[in-house]
């Protein structure tokens, strides 16, 4: 059908086959003829909404109301929200190809804060509430089912799927945080050549070295570790097992490590057993995330405007004051140990000499973070 629209003094007339295809015809003609959308839109008294990151441009899908009457087309009026979909943000999404949101995590608090008109507390509901991720809470429907979603452990994979599927899925899920870390992902995902490169850059970063150890930890006290590393490692296992032969050096190795292991757990120092390792680094992970979740929203007032500064140069550490292992250890939530009311900021050498001490018990630190000032006195059971 043929239809038209009157710009000022001139008819422009266009054709769709049916009413849903008005609207973007429309959108062709206006560009066909430079004619600034936006722009007119504001003649036509229609306040548009405008990107909360660059200022500069509005938000391009919203819903055009329009009134047909004898083949001419009129825009009525404008709406937002609800009646667009999801894009209902103050955001320009890419209109302007300079908006420093194109570089923003769209999932992030910061984002999600500044395009609706949120405080960052209520971002961060907002991205839990609209994100499927199991390791919300808000997505399960009672705390047990999110506690079961959490662990994974051997016990947990063989309760959730039986003895014999439980096997077979729990050793599905180690290969898988194997070959994650292994060489030959990176040579599947990036090619023979590449891959390999970066697999050997990453493991070049773990490596215990003195300059790897010098830029985490600073010229002089990573140096300490150095000397300290070296003393200990004094006979590597490649030694022992050049020295030894293959069987019998792997033997001694092993031996070794069963009587320091055993002897750690006569002195009272709190071991992770290795069945758990894989569950560990799982869940110092969620701690981690968690950890900077809380800094995001709360370290400026914790700490100060200036703590990232003073951080790097006086040379200090974000500690878990009730600490990660015990709380593994102890059966402790992610979230209770990444709050901010268990963040502290002290000295590297004071944190590097507390290693896994605690310096708070789990009953302090939940009463304190019932009591807390910081935001809604909450953590995700």
């Amino acid at each position: 059908m043929k239809y038209f629209y009157m710009y000022k003094d001139k008819k422009l007339y266009f054709k769709a086959s049916y009413e849903k295809m008005i609207k973007p015809t429309l959108i062709k003609v206006f560009k066909k003829n430079d004619i600034d959308i936006n722009n007119h839109l504001k003649e036509l008294g229609f306040n548009l909404k405008q990107c909360n990151i660059c200022k500069t441009h509005s938000n391009p899908h919203m819903k055009w109301v329009l009134n047909i009457t004898e083949n001419e087309v009129k825009i009525n009026s404008i709406e937002w929200g609800k009646n667009t979909g999801s894009y209902d943000k103050n955001y320009c999404y890419g209109e302007n190809e300079l908006c420093p949101g194109l570089k923003m995590n769209s999932n992030s608090v910061e984002f999600i804060s500044l395009t609706l008109d949120l405080t960052k507390e209520e971002a961060l509901k907002y991205i839990h509430k609209n994100n499927k991720s199991p390791f919300y809470k808000e997505n399960h429907e009672n705390e047990e089912d999110y506690k079961n979603s959490q662990s994974r452990g051997y016990d947990t994979f063989i309760d959730r799927y039986g003895e014999k599927d439980g096997e077979s899925k729990y050793q599905m899920f180690i290969s898988k945080l194997k070959y994650s870390l292994s060489k030959e992902r990176y040579l599947n995902e990036f090619g023979e050549t590449e891959g390999y490169n970066i697999w050997k850059e990453l493991n070049k970063r773990k490596a215990i070295t003195l300059s790897n150890l010098q830029s985490k930890y600073g010229e002089i006290d990573g140096e300490k570790r150095w000397i300290n590393w070296k003393n200990i490692c004094s006979k590597s296992n490649f030694e022992v097992l050049e020295k030894y032969g293959i069987e019998e050096g792997l033997r001694k190795i092993e031996t070794k490590r069963l009587k320091k292991h055993q002897s750690m757990i006569e002195n009272g120092k709190e071991i992770i057993p290795r069945s758990f390792k894989y569950e560990y680094m799982i869940y110092a992970n969620l701690i981690s995330e968690e950890t900077q979740y809380q800094l995001l929203l709360y370290g400026t007032y914790k700490f100060g405007n200036d703590w990232k500064e003073r951080k790097k140069k006086e040379n200090l550490h974000i500690d878990h004051k009730l600490s990660i292992k015990c709380a593994f250890l102890s059966g402790v939530h992610y979230s209770i140990v990444g709050n901010i009311e268990n963040l502290d900021l002290i000295d590297a050498k004071e944190n590097m000499s507390k290693k896994d001490k605690s310096n708070i018990s789990v009953e302090e630190l939940i009463e304190n973070i019932k009591n807390s000032k910081y935001g809604e006195h909450l953590y995700r059971k």
